[in-house]
């Protein structure tokens, strides 16, 4: 499914395109995007019986997770790909269609104020959120204008630390250095606890999970040939609902109770991917092809349809209300995949 050697020939997007083709990750990235959905989907206030359903922000988590794999099992063989030539693809990935979605929120807040929780800009909100500079929002929290944008703050700077690591000459010396600069990074936050938007959000333990899927990816590479122990896969998979399952009753940190169960279901994916290879599903790889689009289009389909759930329902039962998940969860889904084929 995807090769080790790697050929100069190529165009780095187009090898990009033949390694990620790993059936289980792309389904992996599917379920990520299908878990922040529904995620946001139970947070209308309509759904008193329901509430928002915090255990589904593992779909971020598992994002990281599954970057730092990619990332890493892309660029590990490429010798010839520079610091800049990796930002550049990065960027190209990135940004044109988060800064699509960045301006149609603030059209919506411009005109439609009254349909979002929040609508606040300022001059500052406006340039650090197309900058992915991390700042304080009007709400108290580390975000940016489209409040999604928190997420691919995280990625950038993860791009920007892993694109210098690229300049070490071996791969041994990138992994290490891209460890002990993330280590040490957020050993220092946890010694200073600093005050500034920056200094929090690039020392936050949830750098770690980026760590785990570059080693994750390391050890892929080095082991592809015999990375095939289904049995072990299965009981890694296991203990990630275990882990993740406990979340519920005892409050763990989230690089424990979340970024944990992420990488084991990443590891867990790739001891077990070899029958998949042959039976993968079409609707777990499309989902995880069109999951970065699913993720940011998705708010602007799950408003109108909670606003026309308000008009036609006043007060839903338990039941209704579960139906209406479901309904917005779809919903956002097939928004999110037009936005996929159309943008």
């Amino acid at each position: 499914m995807t090769s080790t050697a790697v050929e100069p020939k190529h165009s780095s997007a187009a090898q990009e395109k033949i390694e990620m083709q790993i059936s289980g990750i792309q389904t992996l990235r599917g379920i990520a995007a299908v878990l922040i959905v529904t995620y946001h989907a139970t947070a209308h206030p309509m759904l008193t019986s329901i509430g928002q359903i915090g255990i589904l922000q593992a779909g971020v988590d598992l994002f990281f997770v599954i970057s730092g794999f990619v990332m890493w099992i892309t660029t590990e063989n490429r010798n010839y790909q520079t610091a800049w030539q990796f930002w550049r693809l990065r960027i190209a990935r990135v940004v044109p269609l988060y800064w699509a979605a960045t301006l149609a929120y603030m059209a919506v807040a411009i005109l439609l104020p009254s349909q979002l929780f929040s609508a606040a800009m300022s001059a500052w909100a406006v340039l650090s959120s197309f900058l992915f500079i991390p700042s304080w929002h009007l709400n108290g929290e580390i975000v940016p204008i489209y409040t999604l944008g928190w997420t691919l703050n995280y990625e950038m700077y993860f791009y920007f630390v892993f694109g210098l690591c690229l300049l070490a000459k071996t791969r041994s010396a990138r992994l290490v250095s891209f460890a002990t600069f993330i280590i040490a990074s957020v050993a220092f936050g946890i010694a200073t606890d600093p005050a500034t938007a920056v200094g929090k959000l690039y020392t936050n333990p949830m750098i770690i999970e980026f760590l785990a899927g570059v080693t994750i990816g390391a050890l892929f590479n080095r082991f592809r040939p015999s990375f095939y122990w289904p049995a072990v896969g299965i009981v890694l998979l296991l203990l990630a609902i275990a882990v993740i399952g406990s979340t519920t009753i005892v409050s763990l940190p989230r690089v424990i109770g979340y970024g944990l169960p992420a990488a084991l279901s990443v590891m867990a994916t790739l001891l077990i991917e070899r029958p998949s290879r042959k039976h993968s599903l079409k609707i777990g790889t499309l989902l995880g092809d069109a999951s970065y689009s699913i993720y940011l289009a998705h708010p602007f389909v799950l408003r109108p349809f909670f606003l026309a759930a308000t008009v036609l329902l006043a007060a839903p039962t338990t039941g209704i209300q579960w139906t209406l998940v479901a309904g917005a969860t779809t919903t956002g889904i097939l928004g999110g995949l037009a936005c996929y084929y159309l943008v």
